[in-house]
């Protein structure tokens, strides 16, 4: 029967030991953990980042083929004008009217000033629209960098809150053995 206490007793100790070493596994899992879902944030943010950086390029882009199409258009109503003053101008003399004349000159000029009108108006809001995506380009890399903030943030809260566990973990498993002890 004495036999019993004392294994029973040394069962108790060695169960203390394994409480002690399962702590400390329990606390380096848990470290792991943070430092994986910390990293697994970063990599979300850091897509997204780049996803802003792809998209800010599209943008840019964009911004210079509006005003490719707009100096276009613009050019365009301006042949187009240059084309409608001739046709006026025949359609002026065979009517007998002197090209000359001020009359002729009124309408042409009236003509002209439109169609000057129109292609400053088309170039003015390709330029605007233009501007707007340059805006969304620079709105986009702001937001890029913002991620990348995120990123290094969210790694170093898991490298802090993995350290912090594993501290903390010593610090438990420190002061299990000082009541054993």
């Amino acid at each position: 029967m004495c036999m019993i206490p004392g294994l029973a007793a040394g069962v108790a100790g060695a169960s203390g030991g394994f409480g002690s070493i399962f702590q400390v596994l329990g606390g380096v899992v848990s470290a792991i953990g943070q430092m994986q879902n910390a990293n697994a944030q970063a990599a979300v943010y850091e897509q997204q980042a780049e996803l802003n950086r792809q998209q800010a390029v599209e943008q840019e882009e964009a911004s210079r083929e509006l005003l490719e199409q707009g100096r276009t258009e613009s050019d365009r109503r301006r042949r187009n004008q240059a084309i409608n003053a001739g046709e006026q101008k025949a359609a002026l003399a065979a009517n007998g009217v002197d090209v000359n004349g001020e009359l002729a000159i009124d309408v042409l000029d009236d003509s002209q000033d439109v169609a000057d009108e129109d292609a400053f108006n088309i170039r003015e809001q390709s330029r605007l629209n233009a501007e707007g995506r340059t805006q969304e380009a620079r709105n986009l890399k702001v937001e890029a960098s913002n991620n990348e903030t995120r990123a290094s943030n969210a790694r170093s809260q898991g490298m802090f809150g993995a350290f912090g566990t594993i501290l903390s973990t010593g610090a438990k498993v420190s002061q299990s053995f000082a009541r054993r002890y």
